[in-house]
């Protein structure tokens, strides 16, 4: 998250607030063809984790095949589909200036590479998520940033065009960590092996799962891309820079307990395929609620003295920059409730109705911003419309579950978003304080935090975590103490 966050400030000042803006639309017009690729992602991470479950490696090997073939035939599609359709997106619809489409339209070419390798290694990771090795996963995405932010220290000494060099040198680092990847493949799994196989009812079975999430996925993609083209359209490349920006932003905060999520999904996955249901509900709650509050430690100094961290960070801030920032941590929260419920669908199957109406939401937040944006709304106004799309998206996966799991809203209120309420009320009062009784400045924000993440501790110890776990806390804490007396 630190590296995430510092390149962006280098890359705003060595790119501009043009060329960045450039660079995430026509990036975004490029990556808006990837729907397919999260709808069988999280398909395939299923399908996985309910073969190892079986434990044999034979039908492992014959469902990760199956998977490979369909992604190598989704990377031709897409990459396919997004080189037609590019050039007719750069040179007659978005807002360009003349002088940069020849530019914009290189930035693209390098962005299909970035989604041909993500298509290709989507599998790979999925087989990793599904055997929990998140070691691997945790050293090539450090090795990533480390790679990014070298390759972006080398741009400040380029003289070529820093828009074609910074979009040529993120497609290089997208190549490595595939490769990477592929090797790491071949040590861990010693008994894959790439075969072609024609048994159409297996491939039918991942196809018609993935169809219904294919929805969600898609009017994912064009409600955030279409937001970025109405904004582009209506205020300009600048004003797509500050929500680039505000996306990095939340990007790298949701990025850090998203971690979370990737560890506790295939076992909640496997939980629902031993039929072990109780332990299913108690996983989906528990993982809901600390990633919230998880989130919320880090957002509430953030929020708080987002004008002095975004200056320190990024030098000079381009204008709706903070707005931006403030409203798309909604969308955040939202998420980190509701992102544990979802995998509980997938894991159950029954995601055809969630997709429908989830995608319908989605959809709409298009058309709304425009009509908004038309009679004179303020930029910001499209997070806003998004995060109530999500918010409607939640409320029907709690319902879907209650049908299927018996996880009811009282169960709900009374495990999770009750000792929420009370964490969150704890944990915000003295920083606020502290943010409206102190000058500006870093002492300020260094209490912020500081208090932040001491309320909010205290709070999840007295509210989040029961009597078993506050005991072994203790031990932890006692074992701890020890060793530093016996150390001294």
């Amino acid at each position: 998250m630190g590296i995430s966050l510092y390149t962006s400030r280098i890359v705003l000042r060595d790119l501009g607030a043009v060329n960045y803006g450039i660079y995430n639309v026509v990036a975004g017009t490029s990556t808006m063809f990837t729907f397919l690729l999260s709808a069988l992602s999280i398909s395939t991470q299923r399908f996985f984790a309910l073969k190892i479950i079986e434990g044999k490696n034979d039908l492992i090997n014959k469902t990760f095949s199956l998977v490979i073939w369909i992604h190598i035939l989704l990377a031709i599609i897409i990459v396919t589909i997004s080189e037609l359709s590019g050039f007719f997106l750069i040179n007659e619809t978005l807002n360009i200036p003349k002088e940069r489409i020849n530019a914009s339209i290189l930035a693209f070419h390098s962005s299909n590479v970035i989604i041909l390798t993500q298509v290709l290694v989507a599998p790979i990771i999925g087989l990793f998520i599904a055997y929990e090795k998140m070691k691997v996963i945790t050293y090539i995405s450090i090795i990533e940033s480390i790679l990014k932010l070298f390759f972006i220290f080398l741009l400040e000494k380029m003289q070529y065009d820093k828009l074609i060099a910074y979009s040529s040198l993120m497609a290089i680092v997208s190549i490595i960590i595939f490769l990477l990847y592929v090797i790491l493949l071949k040590r861990y799994f010693l008994f894959l092996r790439l075969k072609f196989y024609t048994k159409s009812s297996e491939v039918r079975d991942i196809i018609s799962f993935s169809s219904w999430n294919v929805l969600s996925s898609l009017s994912s993609v064009l409600s955030n891309q279409g937001i970025n083209i109405l904004i582009n359209v209506f205020f300009g490349p600048t004003t797509n820079a500050a929500r680039a920006i505000a996306v990095q932003l939340s990007g790298a905060i949701g990025g850090f307990t998203s971690n979370i999520q990737i560890a506790v999904n295939p076992q909640i996955i496997k939980s629902w395929g031993r039929k072990e249901i109780d332990e299913f509900n108690l996983l989906i709650l528990n993982s809901s609620k600390f990633t919230f509050i998880l989130i919320l430690v880090i957002l509430c100094p953030v929020y708080l003295e987002l004008p002095i961290i975004l200056s320190t960070w990024l030098g000079k801030i381009p204008d709706n920059t903070i707005i931006f920032c403030r409203t798309v941590f909604l969308q955040i929260t939202i998420l980190s409730l509701s992102r544990s419920y979802i995998t509980g669908i997938n894991a159950i199957g029954m995601v055809k109705k969630l997709n429908i109406l989830a995608s319908g939401a989605l959809l709409l937040v298009v058309p709304v911003t425009y009509y908004l944006y038309t009679i004179k709304f303020l930029p910001y106004i499209a997070f806003v419309v998004y995060a109530i799309a999500l918010t409607v998206e939640f409320v029907v996966s709690l319902k879907i579950l209650k049908t299927a799991s018996s996880l009811n809203f009282s169960k709900f209120f009374k495990i999770c978003l009750l000792p929420i309420l009370k964490t969150f009320c704890l944990g915000i009062s003295l920083p606020v304080l502290i943010h409206y009784y102190f000058e500006d400045g870093y002492i300020r924000v260094l209490l912020v935090c500081i208090t932040s993440l001491t309320c909010f501790g205290i709070g999840t110890y007295a509210f989040m975590i029961n009597a078993e776990i506050r005991d072994k806390l203790l031990l932890i804490l006692n074992n701890v103490f020890e060793k530093c007396r016996f150390a001294i």
